[in-house]
């Protein structure tokens, strides 16, 4: 059973690395994380060593959207060659 979850495990941390929410890199970054104490490895699993630590991370952030070009004056003009 264990052996069907990797592709979608695969799939998943590929996905979430072009969004650029997890790290490339993710086992450096958990053993690096590991190293400096920001994480506790029981077994095989990682935990956050501070609670309050976790929650922050995990907050939802509100990144703003791509500009509406037509809320800009200056793009609406176009360039001054075509004039």
């Amino acid at each position: 059973m264990a052996a069907h979850a990797w592709p979608y495990y695969t799939a998943a941390r590929l996905l979430l690395a072009t969004r650029g929410r997890l790290p490339w890199k993710l086992q450096h970054f958990l053993d690096d994380a590991h190293r400096l104490g920001i994480l506790r490895q029981v077994g095989p699993l990682y935990q956050f060593r501070h609670a309050r630590l976790q929650e922050h991370l995990a907050r939802t952030v509100h990144v703003p959207g791509p500009r509406n070009p037509s809320s800009s004056p200056d793009l609406q003009r176009g360039p001054a060659s075509l004039r």
